[in-house]
């Protein structure tokens, strides 16, 4: 596939006139070309007023996992006048990128007061101190750089929801039972990833990394559009959480029962559900267009 040139996809990205839809489409283009010239194309983006650009561009700069990206980052994650939902991604961007002299950013905000942000640094920490004892997993099915790797022990599918919904246990142990949990790729799996959609031993961050998995398994998670349906519903559950289901959603389905809930909230007050219930109408048609 013939990739559009930098410089076209820098114009719709910065576009604020562009869909959200075709915008996002520039982003992850970008994403795939992926060298060092795309960096600050993309981070020249992040003033954009969409929160959900925001949290994408810094996603992506951590999938790309460039070290010029860092210090771009840190800025982001250290601005206390940015979202939550952009700081969080880019301490987790941080960690997926892998430079163990950032442990110190991330050290000053694991206490801090958004859980969602201190969860993130804290879980950030831990996959940097992972790193650290050289275990290499490999790539996994969906190419991406996860928070936490999954488990390399062979644990079988009880004692895995055993981790995944004990909170007794670190978030990061959760974390990787959750990624063994979709690298097995069952029903029942699926299933059992769903228990913790809704589940107050679930925190918001918890809950936004179910919906990312679930969208990211595709049709194999079919099982779980119910459970996401009713997340993109609640309006108790934090936008971040809320912005992932839907997402998911596209990902999973074309069925118009699903579809027509992602048009119930295209006006939603939160930007970022609103924002990602027009992307995954869009991812829907894209996978699941016959043309």
């Amino acid at each position: 596939m013939d990739l559009p040139s930098i410089l076209v996809l820098e114009e719709v990205l910065l576009d604020a006139s562009e869909p959200i839809t075709k915008r996002m489409r520039a982003l992850f283009y970008l994403r795939t070309i992926g060298t060092e010239e795309v960096i600050p194309v993309i981070s020249k983006a992040f003033n954009d007023p969409s929160l959900l650009l925001q949290h994408e561009i810094c996603y992506v700069l951590g999938q790309i996992k460039h070290i010029k990206s860092l210090e771009f980052l840190k800025q982001v994650l250290e601005n206390e006048d940015n979202a939550v939902i952009s700081r969080h991604e880019a301490a987790e961007a941080i960690a997926a990128i892998g430079e163990p002299s950032y442990y110190e950013t991330l050290e000053k905000y694991a206490n801090h007061q958004s859980q969602i942000l201190a969860e993130t640094c804290q879980l950030a920490i831990d996959r940097l101190k992972w790193l650290e004892k050289g275990e290499n997993l490999g790539p996994n099915f969906c190419l991406s750089i996860d928070p936490a790797p999954p488990y390399t022990e062979n644990y079988t599918l009880s004692q895995l929801l055993d981790i995944y919904k004990n909170p007794d246990l670190s978030l990061f142990n959760r974390y990787r039972a959750l990624f063994s949990l979709r690298d097995l790729c069952t029903d029942e799996s699926v299933l059992g990833i769903c228990e913790g959609l809704n589940n107050d031993n679930f925190s918001a961050l918890f809950q936004h990394e179910i919906g990312f998995v679930l969208g990211q398994m595709q049709e194999k998670a079919h099982k779980g559009l119910h459970f996401l349906a009713n997340t993109v519903k609640n309006h108790n559950n934090h936008y971040i959480v809320r912005h992932e289901a839907a997402e998911a959603i596209g990902s999973i389905t074309n069925d118009e029962e699903y579809l027509n809930i992602l048009k119930m909230y295209l006006n939603d007050p939160d930007e970022p559900v609103r924002s990602s219930c027009f992307i995954a109408l869009d991812i829907s048609e894209y996978w699941f267009s016959t043309s």
